[in-house]
């Protein structure tokens, strides 16, 4: 039987001459991850290294063709293909397995020459992520903290009355009084879900608010938003429509499922339908749509309402506990690692124009979700609570 070290050496060679099959090629990225094979697969790099000319004093771009030649699963020039992560199980080890073996190759021209300078080792001050929270203003003013009151009740001078239990605010229908308005907002590291005084449910991302009354009276049921928030709007049996306000638009529905984007640093609104039936209005163009689910409306000051398919699973990940990075821009991720890690973001140079696909939970440490942006060759640091990106 042949061993490990022995079919770590025969695939190896293999790719060296791209002789692989796509199995053999995930096979080879599994040898090349285990820690007892870390030394054969040193002697290898070592003596694919030997085979050039002037190993040892080989110029950066002869020494990145030979790693090429090396790891390259096709001929196609390096320039050609995609800078894309996928985080699939297999290539997440082949990714892995990409720096290990370019890892060998540095240590050994590093033992050979002795000339490189150290590397700079920054400490990273670890960020937890965020958690339940917000914060309630009523109608005077005041000002009442929602995550460190446990389980208690809140009562407005106007004879309003909410109760907050295991981290949800509720209103009751307010039977006496005028009703006044209330604000729940949460800030960065912080989302909460709520209970309107009609029974509907209103679930808070982080950086975000919700104004309403504190009884639904007339023919209208009308909320204002700002950040993003996920509506389940009650039926009732008036046909009394909701109205979602935010960014000059109108969102107006019978009873639903829908998630509203409305984040003041990005320039458009993003209304996205679960269930039911919305029509989205624009207050700066002459126009409205109605959304079926699984449609989403794009508005932007100055142009016709833009309606297109989206992933559900993608939109409401934030709720189902996950971020999902998948076809969004790098600055877009950073935007919610910046929401939810109540950090800020910077750039030393050009925002990166990499893609990745994949989802992660968020209740993980900022370590953790940056490991694994590191396979695309993007580097962080932290000054404070600021996220160097360079």
């Amino acid at each position: 039987m042949t061993s490990a070290a022995g079919r770590l050496t025969e695939l190896f060679n293999k790719q060296l001459e791209h002789d692989l099959s796509e199995a053999e090629r995930q096979e080879l990225f599994s040898y090349a991850m285990r820690e007892e094979l870390q030394p054969v697969l040193r002697k290898l790099v070592h003596a694919a290294w030997h085979k050039t000319n002037d190993a040892t004093d080989l110029p950066p771009e002869k020494a990145a063709k030979m790693l090429e030649r090396i790891l390259a699963g096709s001929k196609q020039p390096a320039r050609a293909r995609r800078n894309r992560v996928i985080w699939a199980k297999w290539t997440a080890v082949a990714a892995a397995s990409v720096l290990i073996i370019f890892g060998a190759v540095f240590w050994y021209t590093r033992s050979q020459k002795g000339s490189l300078p150290p590397v700079d080792k920054v400490v990273f001050q670890d960020v937890k992520p965020g958690t339940t929270g917000a914060l309630l203003t009523l109608s005077d003013g005041r000002q009442v903290a929602l995550d460190s009151l446990g389980n208690h009740v809140i009562a407005d001078e106007s004879g309003a009355e909410a109760v907050l239990k295991n981290g949800r605010l509720q209103y009751n229908a307010q039977t006496d009084g005028r009703p006044v308005q209330h604000t729940v907002s949460t800030p960065r590291g912080r989302q909460f879900e709520l209970v309107l005084p009609d029974g509907s449910k209103a679930w808070l991302n982080s950086a975000s608010s919700i104004s309403f009354p504190t009884a639904f009276a007339g023919p209208l049921r009308e909320v204002s938003i700002s950040g993003e928030v996920y509506f389940e709007v009650t039926k009732q049996p008036s046909a009394v429509p909701f109205i979602v306000s935010c960014n000059h638009q109108k969102i107006t529905v019978l009873g639903t499922r829908f998630n509203v984007n409305s984040y003041p640093e990005n320039a458009d609104v993003k209304t996205t339908l679960l269930e039911g039936k919305v029509r989205v209005q624009s207050d700066q163009y002459p126009a409205e749509r109605v959304l079926a689910p699984g449609q989403q409306s794009v508005v932007a000051a100055n142009v016709p309402i833009k309606v297109q398919d989206v992933d559900i699973d993608q939109v409401m990940a934030w709720k189902r506990g996950y971020f999902n990075f998948s076809n969004i821009s790098f600055a877009e991720i950073m935007q919610q690692l910046s929401r939810w890690y109540d950090i800020d973001v910077t750039y030393e140079g050009k925002i990166p124009q990499v893609e990745f696909e994949g989802k992660l939970n968020r209740g993980v440490n900022l370590s953790r979700v940056l490991e694994f942006f590191k396979d695309s060759g993007i580097r962080f640091r932290m000054e404070n609570k600021t996220l160097v990106i360079y």
